[in-house]
C-alpha cells in the first residue's frame, strides 16, 4: 500500500528556551547542499505546565494519526523508534542514537520535554526554480520582523506551525512542521552558546525604539 500523508492541524508551544537543532537565520545546510532538501530548524526545551500541555497535545495528535492510519490499511501500524520530534527524560534510546541526541536526553530533567520543528527553506515552482521560504519572525509584541537579528541558543520564544503525519515502509510517524517563531527575550549567539541578554548587562525595559511593525501579524498565528 502506498504511503500515506497528512495534515493534522495547527499548535502554538508555550514559551520556552530554544536549543540544539537551532537553524533560524540560515537553513542547515551540513548534510543537505541540495537546495531542494534545505530545512530551517527550532528546537524549544519547555518544562512544567508548558511542557505537559504541549507533550499531551503532541501525544493525543499521534495517536489521532495511529488510528487514522490503522483505519485505512485494515491493521495498526508500527511507531517510529527513532527520529521521534518529541523528546523527555523517558524517551527510549534507540540503536544507532548518536552522542548529541543521548546528550540530550540525559540533559532532561523530570517534567522537561523538547520539540524539534523545521520548515522548508525553498518552495519548487512550476518552472523548475526554487522560491526561498521559511518562517515568520515576530518581536514579543507581535510585530513582524524584517530583519532577523541573529538567534541563538537560550532565546525564550514561543512556535507556531502545524502537525504532519505519515508513513514510510509501513511505520507511522509524526513531524512538527514550523510557521512562525515570536521571540519573547533574544539571547544572540555567544561564547558557550548561551548568548547574552540585555539584563544581563544591567538593562532594564523602557519606551523607545522596538522592532518595525510589517506584515504579516502575529495574530495570524495565534501568538
Amino acid at each position: 500500500m502506498a504511503d500515506l500523508r497528512r495534515g493534522l492541524g495547527d499548535f502554538v508551544t508555550g514559551q520556552g528556551k530554544l536549543v540544539a537543532p537551532l537553524y533560524l537565520n540560515e537553513p542547515d545546510t551540513k548534510f543537505t547542499p541540495e537546495q531542494e532538501k534545505q530545512k530551517y530548524k527550532a528546537a524549544i526545551l519547555l518544562t512544567g505546565d508548558a511542557a505537559a500541555e504541549f507533550l499531551s497535545a503532541v501525544e493525543a495528535k499521534f495517536e489521532e494519526w495511529i488510528n487514522v492510519v490503522k483505519t485505512a490499511t485494515g491493521k495498526k501500524p508500527r511507531k517510529v523508534k527513532k527520529n521521534i520530534q518529541w523528546l523527555t527524560a523517558d524517551t527510549e534510546r534507540w540503536d544507532d542514537i548518536g552522542e548529541s541526541a543521548s546528550k540530550m536526553l540525559d540533559s532532561l530533567e523530570p517534567g522537561d520535554a523538547i520539540f524539534k520543528t523545521s520548515t522548508k527553506a525553498y518552495r519548487a515552482q512550476r518552472d523548475g526554480t526554487f522560491q526561498p521560504a521559511g518562517p515568520k519572525i515576530f518581536d514579543a509584541q507581535g510585530q513582524y520582523l524584517t530583519e532577523v537579528p541573529p538567534i541563538g541558543f537560550g532565546t525564550q520564544a514561543k512556535l507556531a506551525g502545524s502537525f504532519y503525519g505519515y508513513t514510510a515502509s509501513g511505520v507511522a510517524n509524526m513531524t512538527l512542521l514550523l510557521s512562525a517563531v515570536q521571540i519573547i527575550e533574544l539571547r544572540e549567539p555567544g561564547a558557550g552558546g548561551g548568548g547574552q541578554a540585555a539584563s544581563d548587562f544591567g538593562f532594564a525595559p523602557t519606551e523607545g525604539f522596538v522592532a518595525e511593525s510589517m506584515t504579516p501579524a502575529a495574530s495570524d498565528y495565534d501568538f
